[in-house]
C-alpha cells in the first residue's frame, strides 16, 4: 500500500470459527478499524465490498494510508464469524517507490535543494541517460523527448572551471 495515497484497498477474510469455513453474504455485518501508527481510526467504508469465498474489501481513504505502519482490526457482527485482514498489518510504501516502468521523468525547473530520493535518483538518471548539451558557457539536461528540463552556466578563466547550480532554463 503506498502512503497518504487515495483509492487502495484492503482485503479481509471471514470465516466461521466452529466449521473453519469461508463466510459468504456478510458485507452489511463486517466494519472496521484502522490502527494507523497506533491511533484507532473508524474506516470511512462503513461496510467491505463482497468479492467471493469469504474474501471482502474495504475502500482505504487518503487519510486512511496516511502512516508508516497500518494494522487492519475488522470484525463481524455475525455469531462465531472472524474477521481477519489480508494482511493483518502493513509498512506503507512511500508515494515514489515504485517497482515497475511507469517512473515518469522530472518536468522542467530548478531541482530542489531538499529533493525527495526520487527527485535525486531521477535527475542522476537523466543526466546520464538523456541528451545534455554543451557550449563554452552552458550546460543543459534535457528529457526524454529532448526538451530542456534545467541548465547551469559553465566558466574556465584558465585556473579554475566552474559549474553553476542547475536553474529553470
Amino acid at each position: 500500500m503506498k502512503k497518504n495515497v487515495a483509492s487502495q484497498k484492503w482485503t479481509v477474510f471471514a470465516f466461521d470459527v466452529t466449521t473453519g469455513l469461508p463466510k459468504t453474504g456478510d458485507a452489511a455485518n463486517i466494519t472496521g478499524n484502522l490502527r494507523l501508527d497506533g491511533t484507532q481510526n473508524a474506516i470511512d467504508d462503513t461496510n467491505p465490498t463482497e468479492l467471493e469465498r469469504g474474501y471482502y474489501q474495504f475502500d482505504i481513504t487518503q487519510a486512511e494510508s496516511n502512516a508508516d505502519y497500518i494494522v487492519m482490526c475488522a470484525v463481524s457482527s455475525t455469531a462465531n464469524i472472524q474477521v481477519v485482514g489480508c494482511p493483518g498489518a502493513l509498512y506503507t510504501d512511500p508515494v515514489y517507490y515504485q517497482l515497475n516502468n511507469s517512473i515518469t521523468e522530472l518536468s522542467a525547473g530548478a531541482p530542489s535543494a531538499t529533493p525527495t530520493i526520487f527527485q535525486a535518483i531521477m535527475l542522476l538518471y537523466m543526466a546520464i541517460r538523456n541528451v545534455r548539451t554543451s557550449t563554452d558557457s552552458l550546460i543543459t539536461i534535457k528529457n526524454d523527448a529532448g526538451t530542456a528540463i534545467c541548465k547551469a552556466s559553465l566558466s574556465d578563466d584558465g585556473t579554475t572551471f566552474t559549474k553553476g547550480e542547475l536553474v529553470t532554463p
